[in-house]
Order: structure tokens, then sequence, then C-alpha cells
């Protein structure tokens, strides 16, 4: 804890000398250049700062000398080029709706590399200030033979192989006899989807495994690209890109992470979202739980009845009803989403907004921390993580849920084309299948875990994060391994209704999915910056950027 508070009296001294720079400094300048970027910010309960006014002008300052400024580029690493489209028209055939919009997904498939434990050169979340690892790497879960990271991989590969069709006349024409075994009869619009993935190998198979740091390739967090004071950095970079930055970098559309779920319960089993919640429910449960902003010991928290049941409040609220998280988990994310310490451990996991190359990381904490908690609490934001077409969750639960209900929607129609074929395969009678019901069959849709997980949090684009099936439970463990084509197919047509819509054929006997696109235009705005999705912010560190344009503005 003491290095913790060195570390913001550092902070408090880079405060202190910003202040006096930008005091004196009164740029007159229109403020449409932040016009969607600081509008809509919360006041209540939020962190932000009273001089957010001067980070704000040094923006509109800096944008006025440099309009074309951008990020510099960076290494993507294993992810590849985009493949141009070939927008051919197909309004020959009868049902097809004729579009020329493209679109970008981002398959993210869990974990690869292999598992080490936190230290000065293994492990995962990459802190600049202590030179460390804070986090061991987690490779994944694996059960009876079963890879979590290599299952997740070849699902991402063969939904990529799917989309491909998308993107030719000829391709789109096969594809269209994908979406007729989920449509009801309807016309069809024609649209282009290009994916990418994350990585393309898994530690197994990777070319590159036997390197030094090869888990670098895998981590979420951005990390030294080598420990080795023999490398030739005139030929390496210095630093390796972790799988947020190369998401962010790609600027997609949608982003798709896969996952498989266990559990030490081995009769546990089904298909569950991820929800991040938005920045006012993080910010409603700290009120509560450290005495309305004053910041207590987040190892010594003792919550009283009343206050649990203030929570329990906020999260039925919420989410509509009670989730499978405890109260416990639920104020260790707000804790770590606000000050980088796990409640009731007090281990600190680190700042994670300053581990990702983006818009909001200046590199320096104080305004890296302002710009972070200005996204927070912009109308993105609110469209991405907060209320929506399920009521709660924003875009990035839909999404999720969506995909989650062709996977089952696809699943059911094949049990019901053939039940004693697929409970075979799953090693179950009709009797022991609970007379025939969906959720005994295929496993039910759970209950979204609430989280402050990263890549629904870190990325500028809306985020379905899928957890398929208990790698731990014997029935799921059949379905993923028998059934991974008919699921990379559901999930294919789900990422085309999230773009171009789908009418669903009805059935009774399952929850159907909804068939309703995404509305991606409201994330444009109206203002000088890209879209939302598509924003590539220059990074303006407080001493540096913002610096040089204070002493040189006429540069």
């Amino acid at each position: 804890m003491r290095s913790i508070k060195r570390r913001f009296a550092c902070f408090s001294i880079e405060f202190v000398l910003s202040v006096f720079l930008l005091g004196s400094w009164n740029p007159c300048v229109a403020d449409d250049y932040l016009k969607e970027f600081l509008t809509n910010a919360c006041d209540a309960g939020s962190m932000l700062f009273p001089q957010m006014q001067m980070v704000r002008k040094a923006y509109i300052h800096y944008f006025e000398k440099n309009p074309t400024s951008r990020i510099s580029s960076i290494s993507l690493n294993y992810v590849s080029p985009a493949k141009p489209f070939e927008l051919m028209s197909v309004s020959s055939i009868p049902e097809v709706i004729d579009s020329a919009e493209e679109y970008k997904v981002v398959i993210d498939p869990g974990h690869g590399g292999i598992y080490e434990p936190a230290g000065a050169t293994t492990g995962d979340h990459w802190d600049e200030f202590s030179r460390r690892f804070l986090l061991h790497y987690n490779s994944g879960a694996q059960c009876e033979g079963l890879s979590e990271q290599e299952w997740t991989l070849e699902l991402a590969q063969k939904i990529s192989h799917i989309l491909d069709l998308t993107k030719t006349s000829e391709g789109f024409v096969k594809f269209i006899e994908i979406l007729k075994k989920y449509a009801s009869p309807g016309k069809i619009k024609r649209v282009a989807v290009n994916c990418e993935l994350t990585r393309y190998f898994g530690y197994t198979n990777d070319p590159q495994k036997n390197e030094p740091n090869s888990n670098r390739y895998y981590r979420l967090f951005d990390s030294p690209w080598s420990f080795s004071p023999q490398t030739d950095t005139a030929s390496n970079p210095t630093k390796a890109f972790g799988r947020i930055s190369r998401i962010n970098h790609l600027a997609p559309d949608l982003v798709i992470c896969i996952h498989n779920n266990s559990n030490n319960d081995k009769t546990v089993r089904g298909f569950t979202s991820v929800v991040v919640p938005h920045f006012d429910f993080f910010s409603r449960i700290q009120a509560i739980v450290t005495n309305k902003g004053k910041l207590s010991d987040a190892k010594s928290i003792k919550l009283s009845a009343g206050k649990n049941t203030q929570i329990r409040k906020i999260i039925i609220d919420t989410f509509s009803k009670m989730t499978r998280e405890n109260l416990n988990k639920v104020i260790a994310d707000t804790f770590t989403y606000f000050t980088g310490v796990r409640a009731f451990s007090n281990k600190f996991i680190g700042f994670r907004f300053l581990m990702v190359s983006w818009p909001y990381n200046t590199e320096s904490f104080l305004s890296s921390m302002i710009l972070f908690f200005l996204r927070e609490n912009s109308i993105n934001e609110l469209f991405r993580r907060a209320g929506g077409i399920e009521g709660f969750g924003g875009d990035n639960f839909y999404a999720s849920q969506e995909l989650l209900r062709f996977v089952r929607f696809g699943l059911w129609k094949d049990y019901a084309s053939d039940p004693a074929s697929f409970l075979k395969i799953m090693g179950l009678k009709q009797k022991s299948a609970g007379g025939g019901k969906s959720d005994e069959i295929i496993g039910r849709l759970g209950d979204p875990f609430i989280s402050d997980w990263a890549i629904p949090l870190f990325v500028n684009a809306v985020t379905a994060y899928i957890e398929v099936g208990y790698i731990s439970n014997a029935q799921d463990r059949a379905l993923l391994k028998k059934k991974q084509d008919l699921m990379a197919e559901a999930v294919a047509v789900g990422i085309y209704s999230l773009f171009a819509g789908l009418p669903i054929k009805s059935n009774a006997e399952i929850e159907a999915p909804k068939g309703i696109p995404l509305d991606l235009k409201k994330y444009s705005g109206k203002s000088i910056f890209p879209s939302y999705l598509r924003r590539n912010l220059p990074a303006i560190p407080i001493f540096g950027g913002v610096l040089n344009v204070l002493t040189h503005p006429g540069g």
C-alpha cells in the first residue's frame, strides 16, 4: 500500500505542475472540436476534476494546430491485413436486397499462450511503474482432453471462413442457403463482413513458441517486447501490443470474445454472457461502500446488513433480477474499476487504462485518468453498456445474448431433426433428457456474469462476450466436440443478423433470436471526429504534446 501512496504523491506533484502550466493558457477556440467527446459527462458521483476544462482546452487547441494528426500505426503481430471486398451485384436473386454496406468484425478466441506466474518477466498486466507483471497469465481451461484455447481458436477460424462467403457474389449465394436454415421467408440484405482474429495460433502449434517471452503475442495488455539486454532494438520494437490494443487499432464495428466456462460443480452447464456495467452502476456501488466518496482501506471493508440490502437493490434495479454474482465480487470489481485495487484482498492489479495503447493513454496518470473517465461518462459508453434492447447491458449485452440465442436455436433445430442421434452423442436417453425440454438437452441460457472484464471495457466497439458451454460438464463437452461446425455456422449467422437483421423462424420450444440489427449509426455523432467505432485520437501527454503546444503555440 505504501508504494501506491508514493505513486499518488508523484501524481499530485504532476497535477500541481499541470495546473500551473495550464492556468495562464487561454486559447480562444470554438468548442465544436470536442462536442461529442466531452458532452454528456455526469457530474454526480464521478471522479472528474474541476480541471477537466483545462484538458478540454488543451485538446481543442491541439486539434486547431494539428487537425490531421493521428496516433502512429502499431505492429499487429499475428493480425493479417484485411482482404478487399468484391461487391458485385446479386440483385438477380429475388430474395436479396442489394447493398454496398461493409462491416468489420474482430473475433478474440480466448487465451492462447502458456501459463505463467506473475513476476518480473512473466505474467500479464505489465505495470510500467513497478516494472513487473501484476497478475499471472491465464492460458485457459482444460478438461478431459479438451482445451479451451484450442477449441475457441478452431471455432473462430470456422466462423471467419463462413463469413468470407459474404465478400463475393458467388459466396453470398452459398451464404443465403445457410441463412435460410434460420430465417423465415422474406428479403435478405446483402452485406459484406470482413473478419479478423486476434490470434491465429495456439501454444501447441505456434511456430514461435520456443522464442523467449512468446506470451507477448497472447497477453491482453501491452508488455515489453523482450527482457534480454542483448535484444537488437533497432530491428525489434520495444513494446509488444496486447490483444486489446490490436483490437482498437483495427477499429472494428463488432468484437466477439469467445470462451468456454468451467466449474468445480461438474453438473453446471449452459451458455452465459458477460456484462460490464456502465460507469453509473459502479459509481452507485462505490458511494455505498466508500461512504459517498471517502476512500477506505480496500482490505478492511465491512458492510452492514443495510448496505448489503442497498447493493442488492442496485443490482436488481440495474439488471432486473439478482444474478449469480455475489456481493463481494461486485464490490471487488468496483474497487478495481476506480482504483486498480481488489477489495478485500487489497491486491493491486494496476491502472489498466495505462496498459493499453489507445487514445486515452497519454502515459501521464493524471491526464489519462481524466480522459478515461470522460470516455466512461460519454453517451457512446451509455449505448454500449446500459439500457438497450435487452433492457440493460446496452448493445454489448444484446449482441452477446443474441449470438447465444442463435447457437441454442441451431442446436435445438438439429436435435429436433433427429432426437435419438443427438442424444446418443451426449450419452443420454430421452427419459433422462428432461422429457425433451431445451434447457435439459442443450443447456440453458443462464443469467449473465457481472464483471469489469477487460476487453468489453477497454475497446471502442460493440463487444459480445460469450461463454459457450462448460468444459467441465460431460454433456457440454460432447456438444463442443461434436457440434462445433453447427455452432460456428450459428455464430456467423448471428453476426450477419447483428449487422443486417434477419427475420427468424418462430419456435415455441426455445427462445428464438430477435433478429434485430444493431444501430451503429448512433455512434457516428456530429463532430469532426470519426465514428466512435473508428476513433483514433492522438495521445497527448501532459508533459509532451500539450507542453509543446503551450511553449510553442505557433508550431
